[in-house]
């Protein structure tokens, strides 16, 4: 949202037409007043509504306590827009120089703010006090004020009477502009109180806005809160930004090599090029205003080198790491994280002020999410600092101490840190200071698990990238003894693993953290090489399974459900590889290729299949799925070097095998590839006999390939088959019903149609193809029809649009490392120099260069728009 708009929020709440001073989170602040400990459910609920309008909680822990500071609660309700009263029984404690006490002082200093105030039922046992405060609220024509029994009831009336109260007082512009985020940002919403950090988030703020600084690394253990930190951060720093704030997450890249290709891809930049991707990200950063956070780069750290040429190439994008290591660049600025702040253990501390620390802050926070009657008191407070300071203050080790409330007391818990503690400070010598107390936390939390919970989390670090409860029942409860709903919500309920969004089945995870604690658990047990097979077995049937539906109707389906699975896929055909069974792992392969051209994952899937090519034990057909998997992946990427030999020897093991699908399949790329080596009659001839192969098998997928691929060849020779090779793919694509290959064979009757003058019908065709292509992110695919709309382009006489589409057409390539394919290369090199010769150089280099900046999502969008305007889009006659 606009700075702007907040201000014009800001004044129609308050009724001030002055400027304000804006708060970071630059969202309307809604200030709540009560008692702390007697209203602890109501606070926590109140803060959930008001966070469900996307507004910010501002809840004063000392406000209502006997030593609230005044001066401080008071700059927190002027920096606030409305305010919320919440009161039942107890009046407050009145401070030695007030007459007054903090919550009757906070009503009164909220003069001219609009206010709720919601009264619980407390009958005669409330505070005479309480009671006068309540009669003037009620005598007061200015306040909206209801009774309420729980608090359940108290989370829809807050949050149906905020969303009354800014209705009524901004005007629906208005009302847009300040509670929707910016759709330029993909920070998640922070929900829960964030704790502490003054001191780290005033250092960056100066670093940032004062000295310009545009590579921040946040440094410190795991579990110490970087993550967090930095999500603070980029919320506080969004509106400097005009191309918004991204969040890049890294947790599950392990290869250096890919870093570059998951910023591009999170930014829409898409991954992977056949140049050098931080080429590929200064080029399309060089002119945003953007703020990038790079969470959990520790893995990763030979892959700083493109941080730095991306922060020294793109003036305007800053970048905040979070590392548990520097990365040791010129243009870096480092703020290392300490654990938060903590009473001294043995010094006696009044229960009272114990929330001064923010360690004690959090942990009981955290406690009372999962037990909302849970209070500092006399009796816990020794037993509370206690263990935040057995914990460090690590903010990881006290949200799993928290989670344990629910079971355990403070004394109670203190008792079972009591055997642990000798680790959390001694233990693991060979370890980094840094590791040993988020480990003993996690043994810790480990050791409170029954032994099916032990087994189960466990053999659960065998995923990659999370799992379905299907999943998980299959591959960690061979024997069906365990209760995998049951145990999965208790691990879900300790902390130890999380759900995450996700569409269908119910999917979940663990944090890197817990996974390398739990896979450390897993190689010293017996069952590891037990579980890596059934895991690895596991997808590799899966593959096995949907595989079909690659090439047949529930195509789309298909393709979503293996990119959901796409990292437990790589993980499998990896193991399959390292114990002995590269064999199966080639028969994935070669089932997941079309997973990989289709969905642009060329980098990864080049990588695999050459380690499988590579391995030992390969025979036979198996050898040829591998060698023509690798060289299918090459021969995407433009590697014509490696392609040919790969896929020559794939043809010669197919064939002598009798693998007619295998021999097929092949000789498209090496047709493409013959034309331009050995003459188009060595294409025609491997082309046509594809087509008779898959002609014979029925098979309808390799039909419309086929005959698509004699199109093209007959196209370049100005053949007189052109248009019914390419009739007759549509007509198949059509009773194959994936929308896939009808669009390819839209894209290639547009081209034929364009070929021959008819540019209205080639308009159509082709405006049809880029719409198929692009809903479905096709980026490869879809390039080539850009490349066709740009020949359209200039055959109307747009000159400057052709270049611009053309441009964008090898930009997307770049981006997703492909190349265009020698039959088209030729032509499209030629038409480009009729533009060219058209136009100036100035004039040509910048409406590529233009066109090359444009997103994929937006390039597309703009020429539909341009071909719709042109013709009425009209389906193709059947």
């Amino acid at each position: 949202m606009s700075a702007q708009g907040l201000e014009q929020a800001a004044a129609a709440v308050t009724g001030s037409s002055e400027r304000v001073i804006k708060t970071p989170d630059q969202r309307l602040r809604v200030f709540v007043s009560s008692t702390l400990n007697e209203l602890a459910p109501e606070r926590q609920v109140a803060k959930a509504a008001i966070a469900a309008l996307k507004l910010t909680p501002v809840l004063f822990e000392l406000s209502a306590r006997a030593h609230g500071p005044r001066a401080l609660y008071r700059a927190y309700l002027d920096q606030s827009h409305i305010f919320i009263g919440i009161y039942w029984q107890n009046y407050g404690w009145i401070a030695p120089d007030m007459g007054i006490s903090g919550i009757e002082d906070e009503f009164d200093l909220a003069a001219g703010k609009p206010k709720l105030i919601y009264i619980k039922d407390a009958g005669a046992e409330r505070d005479p006090a309480l009671d006068r405060l309540l009669e003037r609220i009620k005598t007061d024509g200015s306040v909206s004020y209801k009774f309420f029994d729980e608090a359940d009831d108290l989370e829809n009336m807050i949050e149906d009477d905020l969303a009354l109260l800014l209705t009524e007082r901004f005007e629906g512009s208005l009302l847009s502009d300040t509670l929707l985020d910016s759709p330029r940002s993909n920070l998640p919403a922070l929900v829960n109180l964030f704790v502490g950090r003054d001191r780290e988030i005033e250092l960056a703020r100066k670093m940032v806005f004062e000295d310009d600084v545009r590579l921040l690394t946040l440094t410190g253990p795991g579990g110490i809160g970087k993550s967090r930190l930095a999500l603070e951060l980029a919320t506080a720093f969004g509106e400097r930004f005009s191309d918004g704030s991204h969040l890049v997450m890294l947790q599950s890249v392990q290869h250096p090599a890919l870093v570059g290709y998951t910023i591009a891809r999170t930014l829409d930049i898409t991954e992977v090029a056949a140049r050098p991707i931080q080429q590929i990200l200064v080029d399309a950063l060089a002119d945003k205003k953007m703020l990038i956070v790079l969470d959990n780069f520790e893995q990763v750290l030979p892959a700083a080198g493109i941080i730095g040429e991306l922060v020294a190439g793109c003036p305007q994008v800053a970048v905040i790491v979070t590392s548990r290591s520097p990365l040791h660049l010129r243009a870096e600025h480092e703020i290392p994280v300490p654990p938060l702040s903590l009473p001294k253990a043995r010094d006696a501390v009044d229960a009272d002020r114990l929330d001064r620390y923010a360690a004690v802050r959090l942990f009981v926070d955290r406690a009372r999410a999962v037990k909302p009657e849970f209070a500092v008191t006399e009796q816990n407070a020794a037993a509370i600092i206690e263990i935040c300071n057995r914990l460090d203050g690590v903010p990881l080790a006290l949200e799993l101490a928290a989670a344990r409330t629910r079971l355990l007391s403070p004394e109670a818990m203190l008792e079972r840190l009591k055997d642990r503690f000798a680790l959390l400070k001694g233990g693991w010598q060979d370890l980094p200071e840094r590791h040993r107390t988020l480990k003993a936390t996690i043994d810790w939390s480990y050791e409170l698990l029954d032994p099916d919970e032990k087994i189960f989390f466990r053999r659960l670090a065998i995923f990659s990238g999370g799992w379905t409860l299907d999943s998980a029942e299959q591959v960690c409860n061979p024997h069906g003894t365990m209760d995998v709903l049951e145990l999965t919500a208790s691990l879900v309920d300790k902390s130890l693993i999380m759900h995450v969004p996700a569409e269908g089945e119910p999917r979940f995870a663990m944090l890197e953290t817990i996974v390398d604690y739990a896979s450390e658990h897993l190689e010293k047990s017996d069952d590891v090489a037990e579980t890596g097979r059934r895991h690895a077995e596991l997808f590799l049937a899966l593959i096995g399974a949907l595989s079909p539906g690659l090439r047949q109707g529930d195509q789309e389906g298909t393709l979503d459900r293996l990119e959901q699975e796409a990292d437990n896929l790589h993980c499998a055909l990896r193991w399959l590889v390292a114990n002995g069974r590269a064999g199966d792992a080639a028969d994935g392969a070669w089932d997941l290729w079309t997973f990989w051209w289709l969905r642009d994952h060329l980098e990864e899937g080049t990588r695999l299949a050459g380690q499988i090519a590579a391995a030992e034990g390969l025979d036979g057909v198996q050898r040829a799925r591998a060698l023509g998997a690798h060289g299918g992946m090459a021969f995407w990427r433009g590697d014509y070097a490696t392609c040919v030999p790969l896929l020559t020897e794939a043809v010669e093991i197919f064939r002598a095998a009798g693998d007619e699908e295998g021999v097929a399949i092949c000789q498209l790329p090496l047709g493409f590839i013959g034309g331009v080596i050995a003459g188009p009659n060595d294409a025609l001839d491997r082309f046509a006999e594809s087509r008779a192969i898959f002609d014979r098998r029925k098979d309808l997928w390799g039909g419309v390939l086929a005959r698509a691929a004699q199109g093209w060849m007959e196209l370049g020779l100005g053949g007189k088959l052109v248009a019914e090779r390419f009739e007759e793919a549509a007509d198949m694509a059509r009773q194959l019903g994936t929308g896939i290959e009808l669009g390819m064979t839209y894209g290639n009757l547009g081209t034929q149609r364009l070929r021959a003058g008819r540019l209205d019908e080639a308009g159509e065709l082709l405006t049809e193809t880029l719409r198929l292509l692009s809903e479905r992110h096709l980026q490869n695919l879809a390039s080539y029809t850009m490349d066709q709309i740009a020949e359209l382009a200039l055959e109307r006489g747009d000159l400057l649009r052709a270049a611009r589409y053309f441009g964008a057409a090898h930009a997307i390539r770049e981006r997703v490392g492909s190349m265009l394919g020698p039959c088209h290369a030729e032509t499209r090199d030629r038409l480009i120099e009729r533009v060219r010769a058209e136009l100036d150089d100035q004039a040509f280099e910048r409406a590529r260069s233009e066109g090359a900046a444009l997103g994929f999502k937006a390039v597309t969008a703009e020429a539909i728009e341009w071909c719709d305007r042109l013709t009425a889009l009209r389906p193709p006659a059947a």
